[in-house]
């Protein structure tokens, strides 16, 4: 297998850039054993049953989430974001970021330390990486929106707050809304796959504080 190239995004001043990075045969084996291991199981154990699917779609977030956190870990040193610190603590307005500004999307944007992500750029990145997995089918029972794959947290005041990326459960008879945010842990940590609604109601809480209804 050639080498595989993935966009990293990562965030220069104000400008979300993307630099290419290549990872070959050995550290992609690494990086998707997990999802492997639980699929290879599953061609042997395979059930029709809507809640063996279901069990199956469960450790099957388990597994990606591994593949997500061996990802990081793998690219990490190529992009110089090894470092990066996970959510607010790593994106502290005061004592990392000289300047903060909305960007053409209408979304708050810090200006970050050197090797510092951002959550556009967190998304972004693992978007790329579940899009390759699903490319080389190995996710059986999730997939991601084509249009609206980056979801947004809403927002009244502003066009967005904080991104991640959105993630299909189609083991049920209607697809299950479920979140990938990489962004509140640290390069190289498993990152939270949380449902929909809850990632909503927490982030909405932490960001804006408790609801006043």
């Amino acid at each position: 297998m050639k080498k595989i190239q993935f966009d990293v995004f990562l965030y220069g001043g104000f400008v979300q850039r993307s630099r290419q990075v290549a990872v070959d045969c050995e550290e992609w084996d690494w990086i998707v054993d997990p999802l492997l291991d639980l699929h290879n199981d599953a061609k042997v154990c395979h059930s029709q049953d809507t809640f063996e699917a279901g069990m199956r779609a469960t450790l099957e977030r388990e597994a990606l989430s591994d593949a997500v956190s061996r990802f990081e870990m793998i690219v990490g040193p190529k992009t110089g974001t090894a470092g990066d610190v996970g959510g607010l603590a790593g994106n502290d307005v005061i004592t990392n970021a000289q300047q903060v500004m909305m960007d053409h999307k209408g979304r708050l944007r810090v200006k970050e330390a050197e090797g510092q992500q951002d959550c556009v750029n967190e998304a972004w990145t693992t978007k790329g990486f579940i899009e390759a997995l699903m490319q080389r089918g190995l996710l059986m029972y999730h997939d991601m929106p084509a249009e609206t794959a980056i979801f947004e947290l809403p927002s009244r005041i502003l066009k967005s707050v904080h991104v991640a990326v959105l993630l299909l459960d189609k083991s049920y008879g209607e697809p299950q809304e479920w979140i990938v945010d990489s962004w509140p842990r640290d390069n190289g940590m498993p990152p939270d796959i949380w449902p929909r609604a809850k990632w909503i109601k927490y982030w909405s809480k932490a960001i804006f504080g408790p609801s006043k209804n």
